[in-house]
């Protein structure tokens, strides 16, 4: 392609219009209102959120784990809109040291290697994930570049379908685990109902 095909190509529409439709490119439409309105819930609520625990362990608990520092950390990285798996993992790995902090007393064993587990499997997923991202294209410009020719790319689809999988998995896995512990405990059942529901809210 030579470099006025080129041209032609990108000044141009990317598809023809509909039928009966015509081209607007001084106004087209878009959901870039609706956009703005979500990315600004989504980062008053996180942040009140981080805001109440940091608040709780410094003026009433008066102390902070490791857990804590993770969740501000995820908490850094989702507002400086750095990879999405660096969010996740560090997120995770903060609600599953929280467990291990509260719960490994009560079952010490097997719920303690399997936090362990659970958290190295997440980051070298993560980590897999970080590069795969970086390096999906040879070369790598190919990426964002759809007028290169040569060279290949992973099938993103395939990866974002396995990523999703384990997602969903790890999710559900970090759900239950405390559950079996919460109904075991000796109290009524109005009050472990209320604290499965507390640890519950994960789902979300």
């Amino acid at each position: 392609m030579d470099p006025a095909q080129i041209i032609v190509l990108l000044e141009g529409p990317a598809l023809s219009s509909p039928p009966g439709l015509g081209h607007d490119y001084a106004n087209p439409p878009n959901f870039g209102h609706a956009m703005l309105v979500v990315q600004i819930i989504f980062l008053v609520i996180p942040t009140l959120c981080v805001f109440v625990r940091v608040y709780t362990k410094l003026r009433i608990n008066k102390k902070c784990g490791l857990e804590d520092y993770l969740c501000v950390l995820a908490w850094q990285i989702y507002i400086g809109y750095i990879l999405y798996g660096c969010v996740v993992f560090t997120i995770k790995a903060s609600i599953l040291i929280q467990y291990i902090r509260i719960f490994s007393s009560v079952e010490k064993y097997i719920f303690y290697w399997t936090c362990h587990a659970l958290i190295w499997i997440n980051f070298v997923f993560y980590s897999v994930g970080f590069f795969l991202e970086i390096f999906a294209c040879k070369p790598m410009a190919k990426a964002w570049d759809p007028l290169i020719e040569t060279g290949s790319c992973l099938d993103v689809h395939k990866v974002n379908i396995a990523a999703a999988a384990m997602n969903v998995v790890s999710d559900f896995v970090i759900l239950l685990l405390p559950q079996p512990i919460i109904w075991r405990l000796n109290m009524g059942f109005k009050q472990r109902l209320g604290i499965s529901s507390i640890f519950a809210v994960a789902l979300l």
